[in-house]
Order: structure tokens, then C-alpha cells, then sequence
């Protein structure tokens, strides 16, 4: 019956009360040649709010509470589809109004928290999960900071809609945020923000840092591309703070295409040899390593000297190599030289060996003819007085 100045009449349906509870059914016709009859529950319309519509499971005493199902009819045959349910929120008339949502919420704790919000789907399409306010197409509010997804995966993907943005953001409070985006080159982008436009990328915004422990052990890429490892103000395109391990070999790019001015490294033994080859170790470390002084490899080689922002200076060790290079061949070029000059003077010392056996032959002849020479003289002279003594007697002889 209706009233405008009290409230309306209600009804009431409730099954027997006993041992176990009577169950209460309704259910429409069937259809013998035809659909079967529709089942509507409505609840009365009102100038200021209509009226509610409950559904709930019965309470239990002492063991575990009822369910609640709503289940889609089943279909026959090999093409029909099994029935849709459906839940719909309410319209609004009104242009600042918004329509009803749909929100699936925990049950309520003995302890006295409030239902939390499990699922809730807008008129605008946001679909939220730990909240009842979705704000974005797709919004993840995990309550008191921490949760465990047992699931192989989880995939965010955004809807093919012409739109210039897809990903997602990590909101840590109303300005600061992570922005993890697709990019219009097939690329993807992780920017840390603190400003600007939330729902697309920022070309200019702060770097992007991984920090898992102390800033020593932190991994840094700054917004001009620099990386730092162990270093938080990378100053190259690569900079680590410590030693590095490579597997394979570093190739740097060499070809003649991309070179000009090339000219052969002059006086590079005279170069080295300026320089001192040393054994050091880094202050605060123990380990001994070799190396050269930057300054000593400046004075000389001043085009493999680096100086950072701060002054500290660096040596291109592999540029190092090109002058070894060429300083082996200058010494390998004297090395030969000396060789032949040995060459030669040994080939000078055989001839004057040569000669000096000439001359010793000659000495021996002009010896040998000396000595022959010598006794015809002794001889000649043992007969000249041989013939004086008897060339005497014979005179004295004749005398008497």
C-alpha cells in the first residue's frame, strides 16, 4: 500500500525454522515450446533514495558461514553459450554525477576492520584492486605496504587505442614517481619523475638509479646516458669504481673507413723510454698492480692523457700499445743495423786475417832465403881463410 507520510508496507518471505533451517525457493515457469519465464527482484523507487536489495548467505553458529552463488544458466548444444551474469551499477541523470560501481569486498574481521575492497570496476572503465576508488585504468593498492602473489607471472598490458602513452607508474607520493613506459620506437622506458605531465614520458627527467645496497654498490644512469657502477657521478659513458671482469674480448671500433689524419707514430722508442713502468697500489687498498704515472705518460704522450671534471687524470692503456708497436720496430730496425755492421766488421777482420797470413808466408820465405844466403857467406868465408893460411905457407915455403 502507499502513503505519502509514513513508510511503505514490506513483505516478507521466510521459510520454517527447525533442526535445519526450511529453504525457500522461487522459481518461474518452464517453457515446453518457448523461452522459460523471467524472475525479477526489484525494489521500490523513492523521491529521495530507492529502496536496497540484500542478498545474504544465514549466519552460523558454530561453523564456517554460508555462500553466496550466482551462477549463469547452462546451455544445450554444441554452439550455444553458456548464460552471462551480469551486474550492472545504476545510472545517473545528473552531468556531474557519476554511475554506480561494482565493488567486491572482503568479509569483515572479528578484530574489527573494515571490509577491504577486493575488486571495484567504474563507469569510466577503472578497474581497482585493494580499493574502491580506482583512478587510473588499472589501479593496485596493496594494503599495509606488502603482499605475495603466488601466480608465475603478472602482465600489465595496455589497450591498442591509438593513445601515445602505455605502461604504468609507481606512485611513492603526490609528485614523485616511477614511469615504466612503452616508447613510439619499439623501445622501453624506466624514468624516475617529480613533475610534469603524469601520463607520458619525460625526456628530461631525473636520472635513473639502481641502488640495491650502499651508493659504493649502487648502479647509476644519469639523463645524459652516462652509467656509473660503484660510482654515483659517472663521468663517461661507462664508469666503474673498481674492477671489472670481461669474458669475452673488448672490441673497440678501428676501421680505416672511420679514420683520418693517420700518420705513423714518430721517435716512439725515445718516447717509452721516458716513461716508467711501475708497481703501486691504490690508496686504501693493499692489492700491488702495474701501471704507469698519467703525468709521466702526459709529459710525452699528452694525447692519451684524460683529466675528469675533478682533475684526476687517466691513461688510455690500449693507445699505450700503438706506441710499443712502433717503438719494437724502431729497435728491431737498429737491431738490424747493428747486425750488419757487425756483418761487415767481422768480414773486415776475416780479410785482414787473410792478409796477415800473406804476409806471414812472405816473411817465412824472405827468412828461409836469409838463412840459405847466411851459410854460402860462412862458407865463403871458411874457404877465403882456408886459402889465405895456405897461400901463406906455400909463400914461406918457397922462401927457404
Amino acid at each position: 500500500n502507499a502513503s505519502s507520510s509514513a513508510t511503505g508496507g514490506s513483505l516478507t518471505l521466510r521459510s520454517g525454522a527447525g533442526k535445519v533451517g526450511g529453504a525457500l525457493s522461487f522459481s518461474t515457469g518452464e517453457g515446453l515450446d518457448g523461452n522459460g519465464g523471467d524472475l525479477e527482484i526489484r525494489s521500490g523507487d523513492g523521491s529521495v533514495e530507492g529502496g536496497a536489495i540484500s542478498v545474504a548467505a544465514g549466519d552460523s553458529g558454530s561453523g564456517a558461514g554460508a555462500a553466496v552463488s550466482i551462477v549463469g544458466g547452462k546451455a544445450a548444444g554444441d554452439s550455444n553459450n553458456g548464460g552471462d551474469v551480469i551486474i550492472t551499477g545504476g545510472a545517473a541523470d545528473g552531468n556531474s554525477a557519476s554511475g554506480g560501481s561494482i565493488q567486491l569486498k572482503s568479509g569483515k574481521a572479528a578484530s574489527g576492520n573494515n571490509a577491504i575492497g577486493i575488486l571495484s570496476v567504474t563507469d569510466n572503465k577503472n578497474v581497482g584492486i585493494g580499493t574502491t576508488s580506482p583512478n587510473a585504468y588499472f589501479t593496485l593498492d596493496i594494503q599495509d605496504g606488502t603482499a605475495t602473489n603466488a601466480a608465475t607471472h603478472v602482465r600489465l598490458q595496455g589497450d591498442d587505442n591509438g593513445e601515445s602513452f602505455s605502461g604504468f607508474e609507481l606512485w611513492s607520493d603526490a609528485d614523485e614517481r616511477w614511469v615504466m613506459s612503452h616508447l613510439s620506437s619499439n623501445g622501453f622506458s624506466i624514468q624516475y619523475k617529480d613533475g610534469g605531465d603524469p601520463d607520458a614520458p619525460d625526456s628530461s627527467s631525473q636520472p635513473f638509479v639502481i641502488q640495491p645496497g650502499t651508493p659504493d654498490d649502487a648502479l647509476f644512469v644519469k639523463s645524459n646516458g652516462n652509467v656509473g657502477i660503484g660510482t654515483s657521478n659517472p663521468l663517461y659513458k661507462l664508469d666503474v669504481q673498481g674492477q671489472a671482469r670481461f669474458t669475452r674480448n673488448i672490441l673497440v671500433t678501428s676501421d680505416i673507413r672511420r679514420k683520418e689524419n693517420v700518420e705513423v707514430v714518430e721517435g716512439a722508442l725515445d718516447k717509452l723510454l721516458k716513461i716508467r713502468g711501475v708497481t703501486f697500489n691504490y690508496k686504501g687498498q693493499d692489492k700491488v698492480t702495474h701501471g704507469y704515472i698519467a703525468q709521466e705518460v702526459e709529459a710525452v704522450l699528452p694525447e692519451l692523457v684524460m683529466t675528469d671534471s675533478e682533475g684526476f687524470k687517466a691513461v688510455d692503456y690500449a693507445g699505450v700499445s700503438s706506441v710499443m708497436v712502433e717503438a719494437l720496430k724502431e729497435q728491431d730496425k737498429e737491431i738490424k743495423h747493428n747486425d750488419e755492421t757487425l756483418e761487415s766488421l767481422v768480414n773486415m777482420m776475416k780479410e785482414q786475417d787473410a792478409m796477415l797470413a800473406r804476409q806471414e808466408s812472405v816473411l817465412s820465405g824472405i827468412e828461409n832465403s836469409l838463412d840459405f844466403y847466411l851459410i854460402v857467406l860462412g862458407l865463403s868465408a871458411v874457404l877465403a881463410v882456408l886459402s889465405f893460411l895456405a897461400f901463406s905457407f906455400l909463400s914461406s915455403k918457397s922462401s927457404v
